[in-house]
């Protein structure tokens, strides 16, 4: 079976705001097209490699991330649910977030298994904190799954992250004809911005406890290993995060 194809963004949007501590930096958000996507992949590659916890952890790498990176990306921008954030003046990418509606991804899978072990570990420990019966999914628009949320460096810390997820969330054209918008999200940054726009921590995965499928304690030590390296305290567990539309 072919994935089912969603509707194509008729009127190309672009959402207009300012920071809310200097009005004078502009930003907008827009969809991430085909003409972003190299580069946004290596800016997500770049991010992930240096700041998702779980990679750094593992010593997972750049080149390691961009099959599925990649995936991801070309996933987004076939379906129209990706979006950027980009300075007015500067033309800079501030934010990436990229999405996948979760019924066509069962048809077709987004990416293939990876044969690099870090990307394995990873790969099976989000599978598991994303089982349950937390979102019906048995048609396109029922889910969408947010992947990726990054902030680039120089761009971190001014709340734009928040507004763009929000603004997916809420205003997206065809987001917003979504049931529900799940994400497995490993950065506990990440999961605040997803509960102040509306979504419910549905289940965690305490990391210290978790066994892979060989029975191994692959994150032993990952708390200190993560204060050290990225300076996030007490790190310990992965969640899923679902928003509901009523």
């Amino acid at each position: 079976m072919e994935n089912k194809s969603i509707e194509d963004v008729k009127d190309s949007f672009c959402h207009k705001f300012s920071l809310k501590t200097d009005a004078s930096r502009e930003f907008e958000i827009k969809p991430l097209q085909k003409e972003h996507l190299e580069l946004v992949i290596d800016l997500t590659c770049k991010v992930f490699a240096e700041r998702e916890p779980l990679g750094v952890f593992l010593g997972a790498t750049a080149e390691s991330w961009r099959p599925s990176i990649r995936g991801v990306a070309e996933r987004s921008i076939e379906e129209n649910m990706g979006v950027i954030c980009v300075e007015s003046k500067t033309g800079n990418i501030a934010v990436i977030v990229m999405c996948y509606d979760v019924y066509n991804e069962q048809l077709k899978p987004v990416y293939p298994a990876s044969e690099d072990l870090p990307q394995q570990q990873i790969d099976e420990v989000l599978l598991k904190v994303e089982e349950g019966d937390f979102i019906e999914v048995n048609k396109p628009f029922d889910a969408i799954e947010l992947f990726t949320l990054v902030s680039i460096d120089g761009y971190q810390g001014l709340g734009l992250a928040k507004e763009t997820v929000n603004w997916l969330i809420h205003s997206h054209p065809i987001v917003t004809k979504v049931k529900a918008v799940g994400s497995a999200v490993t950065n506990p940054a990440t999961k605040a911005i997803m509960e102040k726009a509306g979504a419910k921590t549905v289940k965690t995965i305490n990391l210290l406890e978790y066994k892979n499928n060989a029975g191994e304690a692959v994150f032993s030590g990952i708390t200190e290993a993560i204060e050290t390296k990225l300076k996030i305290s007490d790190y310990k567990e992965v969640a899923y995060c679902v928003y509901v539309r009523k």
